[in-house]
């Protein structure tokens, strides 16, 4: 292969490696949200 598409290549693995990184950091942070909105909705009905 040339030289250039391989380092195409590595910086197209890397940007998705980040991408990737970035979109599961997002989705564990909504997730965490729900989690404690949905703790303070039970904390709120016990009283």
């Amino acid at each position: 292969m040339d030289l250039t598409t391989n380092i195409l290549l590595i910086v197209n693995i890397v940007i998705l490696g980040l991408v990737g990184w970035w979109l599961s950091k997002r989705v564990r942070s909504k997730l965490d949200e729900v989690e404690e909105r949905h703790r303070r909705r039970w904390e709120e009905s016990e009283e």
